[in-house]
C-alpha cells in the first residue's frame, strides 16, 4: 500500500511561495559569479539566468538567500516500488516569513530501496526534457518580485526549443544523508496562471537533491 510522504515539514505549498525539506550549508565556499566561466560543481548553490533579457542571480548565502531540498514521495511496502520527485529551492529568509525565488523538480525516481548506482544514474550528465509536474523530467518555477510563480508546466507548457542539460554531478554525504549535487545549464519558457509567458535564457544552476 502506498502513502504520501512529504520530506520533513511542509512549510508552505510550492506555488504559494515556500518549500518543504532540509536546509544545510554547502561544504564548498566557492562564491564564483555564475555569469563567469568559473562556476563549477564545487560552486555555491545558485541559479543565474536572464528572463526576458533581464539578468537574475540568486546565490545561496548572498542577500539572505538560503537553499532547501524538498521531496514529494510515494512510499510503498515491498514488493511495490516507491517513487520520488526530487525538489530544490532558493528562497529569501525574511525572518518571520520566507520569499520563494526559484525552484526545480526532477522526477520520477522509482525504487525498492536506496541504490546509489540507480540514484546516480537518475542524474546522468545529459539532456533532460521538461515535464508537467516533473513526472518524467524537469519542472522549473521562477517567482517574480510580486511572488507570482511562473512555471514551465503552466499555461500551454510549450517548451519547443528549450533545453535542460546536467553538465556535472557529485555525490555528497551530510551526516549520513546522501545528496546529489548537480551543475546544469538551461533555457525555457515559463508561464503564469493566466497563460502569459516569459523566456529564460543563459541559465546556469548548481542544485542538490536529497535521496530518500
Amino acid at each position: 500500500m502506498k502513502r504520501k510522504f512529504i520530506l520533513v515539514i511542509a512549510v508552505m505549498g510550492i506555488l504559494g511561495g515556500g518549500f518543504s525539506g532540509c536546509s544545510k550549508d554547502d561544504d564548498d565556499n566557492n562564491n564564483s559569479n555564475p555569469t563567469t566561466p568559473g562556476v563549477t560543481i564545487n560552486s555555491e548553490y545558485q541559479a543565474t539566468f536572464q528572463i526576458d533579457g533581464v539578468a537574475v542571480s540568486v546565490i545561496n548565502g548572498v542577500g539572505d538567500v538560503q537553499s532547501l531540498t524538498s521531496n514529494d514521495s510515494q512510499l510503498a511496502s515491498f514488493p511495490d516500488s516507491s517513487q520520488t520527485i526530487f525538489g530544490f529551492g532558493l528562497y529569501k529568509n525574511l525572518g518571520a516569513t520566507t520569499q520563494s525565488l526559484f525552484h526545480i523538480d526532477k522526477g520520477t525516481f522509482k525504487y525498492l530501496s536506496y541504490d546509489e548506482a540507480a540514484f546516480t544514474s537518475f542524474f546522468a550528465k545529459q539532456s533532460w526534457p521538461y515535464s508537467v509536474d516533473a513526472a518524467n523530467g524537469v519542472r522549473i518555477i521562477y517567482f517574480d518580485a510580486n511572488g507570482t510563480p511562473w512555471a514551465t508546466d503552466l499555461g500551454t507548457a510549450n517548451q519547443t526549443g528549450s533545453s535542460f542539460v546536467i553538465e556535472d554531478t557529485k555525490v555528497l554525504d551530510y551526516f549520513g544523508f546522501k545528496y546529489m549535487k548537480v551543475k546544469a545549464s538551461f533555457n525555457c519558457k515559463v508561464y503564469d496562471g493566466n497563460g502569459a509567458s516569459k523566456v529564460i535564457t543563459n541559465g546556469v544552476g548548481v542544485f542538490d537533491f536529497l535521496a530518500d
